[in-house]
């Protein structure tokens, strides 16, 4: 299995986000401790909006009643290319940033998540994940069947069909947690960079300093590794830091055996 040391440094990594997520015990007050959370974060996250959700509700003979309410803050670095979430049920940390080493990304979480955690007075927490997605196109001359492993392509085209697109999913247990990889292939001219419909609007928050540009096909290769729990377990800070760098080797070594060897010297700006 490749390793991060053997794969070195991607100098054109094809990273679009990552994020680490805590789904905490509910805090309905939450709207409380934003402005102290704020205080505590405003030097590398001065940018701060407040997310809301429609809500309808619905009675006899009359047309159904819609109100908004708040169901997140959201803190930004000035270059919105690091996000903060705050929600009554969640804490979120997410990036566009193309990062020298993971370290850099952990440091950042741990350092947020004990100032919030500190804050709120934050107990427990019932799962624990991280995200990555990279977007994979036709890189240096070589299409997507030679950068994306074998192993996770889509069965061929048929004679008399075209694929326009299609869909892997393939689920492991590790020695943490659970291990979810997503290969979603579209063959015709897209936009990236492309996340799952679901995080559509972090992109979006994030999307100023990101250069979309349009691509003939893409693999949009969604990797998710998560500690889950039956019930809420106590919020150790350094026992979650140790459980944040099993979760990146997991999603990394999958990664790595998910593209080929050529793809890893390609993103690394070595000759193939």
């Amino acid at each position: 299995m490749p390793t991060q040391n053997s794969a070195g440094k991607l100098k054109y990594a094809p990273l679009v986000l990552t994020l680490a997520s805590v789904q905490i015990q509910p805090v309905k007050n939450m709207e409380k401790y934003i402005p102290e959370i704020q205080d505590e974060l405003r030097d590398e996250y001065p940018e701060i909006v407040a997310r809301k959700v429609q809500k309808r509700s619905y009675s006899d003979d009359a047309p159904p009643e819609i109100t908004y309410e708040i169901d997140s803050w959201q803190m930004a670095t000035a270059k919105r290319d690091w996000v903060v979430v705050i929600g009554r049920n969640n804490v979120t940390m997410a990036t566009s940033a193309n990062y020298e080493r993971f370290s850099i990304f952990a440091e950042r979480f741990s350092d947020m998540l004990e100032k919030v955690s500190r804050i709120v007075r934050l107990k427990s927490y019932r799962r624990f994940g991280l995200r990555q997605i990279d977007n994979i196109s036709p890189f240096g001359g070589h299409g997507i069947d030679e950068l994306v492993d074998s192993r996770f392509q889509p069965p061929k085209e048929l004679d008399d069909f075209t694929s326009d697109f299609s869909q892997t999913e393939v689920h492991y247990r590790t020695e943490i947690g659970r291990l979810v990889l997503r290969a979603l292939y579209s063959y015709k001219e897209s936009s990236i960079p492309s996340v799952p419909e679901s995080l559509q609007p972090l992109l979006m928050s994030l999307l100023s300093p990101i250069e979309q540009k349009k691509v003939g096909e893409v693999v949009l290769l969604d990797i998710d590794h998560f500690v889950e729990y039956g019930e809420l377990k106590e919020l150790d800070l350094e026992d979650m830091k140790e459980q944040l760098q099993m979760l990146h080797l997991g999603a990394r070594d999958l990664f790595f055996n998910a593209v080929t060897p050529d793809a890893r010297r390609l993103w690394k700006g070595e000759e193939v």
